[in-house]
């Protein structure tokens, strides 16, 4: 979607998160008391911008690859602790403890049968693999366990890529055990408390894609009340679907919005999770250096306006201090899907870049700074230009 205007697109390229925002004077007496006419910033987001903003619990996937066991400490070792708590800190021995000992039981390798396209072989293999996981060692080791000497057991789950999160399990030590022992190497559903996983880390697997349509949109209503700024999401029916506490995450969404509407790449990344051909996973916004120009090779654009407009050795190490400077990489990770291959993992790196970097030079480099200002779109993220983009991709 451009960000230049409220219309949203209805064509094959009709991704979008956010329209700029109108000011309006609104009655919002229905939404917080004693408000009545006030001045309102109102923006239309996508059911995928949403999504990014709500903060309500979402389910994902995640393979269970293993447990840790945790055991109990010592009798002898609780009833020190409990004297240690009471004495001065500088004489408390607990500092020098370690914590209470642990044991990881995870397969060196994933000794499941490979997944088929034919179901009767899938469930035949599936058959064989059942008689057969009893003699694999991890659940050798955990029927040997001695239940009366374990404080806890956590699951260790581990997405695509590779990455491993703890997953707390619910019931008593033989139950998580159990559970254990019967989902090694299957896909779990998982609680997360809502998209934003972390500062500018959004969960994907949680929206459904293919449902997305470009003409539903809510209203996102941005207003001071007693002199403190609110913001509001509403549903239609024009009653409040939640609050959101960080306006940073409306920032994200103008960033995506302007990397869509100029990285053609980006676009048909998320077009192709929309049209089911991909599988999202992980949307993420870095505002460190993504690329260091010192060591790599100069941007095609910058390049082009170097040709164009050449400039000196000096001057180039300018521009070179300029690109480093204020770059904001927007990381969008998905799983693309083929019948005549298998699944790989791609991670789509657009590299935005805030014009204002080239402000120290641009009265010294005027035609240069003029061919970049051409390629910039503005919007309440800043005035940004595509620097670069990189596709990776690798098996999954």
């Amino acid at each position: 979607m451009n960000t230049s205007n409220n219309k949203h697109n209805s064509g094959a390229d009709s991704f979008w998160s956010i329209s700029r925002g109108k000011y309006t004077k609104s009655d919002l007496s229905h939404i917080a008391d004693g408000l009545h006419a006030t001045k309102v910033k109102e923006y239309r987001i996508s059911d995928f911008g949403r999504y990014l903003l709500s903060p309500q619990p979402i389910e994902i996937p995640k393979r269970l690859v293993g447990c840790e066991v945790y055991y109990r400490q010592r009798k002898s070792r609780k009833t020190r602790v409990k004297i240690w708590q009471i004495l001065p800190k500088k004489f408390n021995p607990r500092r020098r403890l370690k914590q209470a000992p642990s044991e990881i039981f995870m397969p060196m390798s994933d000794s499941r049968f490979p997944s088929v396209r034919n179901d009767d072989l899938e469930s035949h293999l599936n058959k064989i693999y059942g008689l057969l996981k009893s003699y694999d060692p991890i659940y050798q080791g955990l029927a040997k366990l001695d239940r009366s000497n374990i404080a806890d057991v956590i699951g260790i789950c581990e997405d695509v890529g590779g990455h491993r999160t703890w997953l707390h399990l619910a019931g008593s030590i033989e139950e998580k055990i159990e559970y254990v022992g019967s989902h090694i190497f299957q896909n779990i559903n998982v609680i997360v408390d809502k998209a934003c996983i972390a500062d500018g880390l959004f969960e994907l697997r949680g929206y459904a894609f293919e449902s997305f349509d470009p003409g539903r949109s809510y209203r996102l209503l941005k207003f001071f009340q007693n002199k403190v700024a609110r913001i509001c999401v509403l549903r239609p029916d024009d009653r409040v679907d939640y609050w959101l506490e960080d306006s940073r995450h409306i920032t994200y969404l103008h960033l995506l919005a302007q990397s869509l509407n100029i990285n053609r790449q980006l676009r048909e990344s998320f077009n192709q999770c929309v049209s089911g051909r991909a599988k999202p996973l992980k949307l993420m916004f870095q505002s460190d250096r993504a690329i260091d120009y010192s060591k790599a090779q100069l941007p095609g654009l910058v390049q082009a306006a170097i040709s164009t407009h050449p400039v000196d050795g000096q001057g180039k190490r300018k521009v070179v201090e300029a690109l480093n400077r204020r770059q904001k990489a927007v990381l969008f990770s998905y799983l693309s899907r083929s019948d005549s291959r298998p699944e790989k993992l791609c991670t789509n790196l657009s590299v935005m870049h805030d014009l204002r970097a080239f402000d120290p030079i641009k009265d010294s480099l005027p035609q240069l700074y003029s061919d970049l200002h051409k390629n910039a779109s503005i919007s309440e993220a800043g005035k940004f230009y595509l620097l670069d983009s990189i596709e990776d991709l690798q098996d999954a």
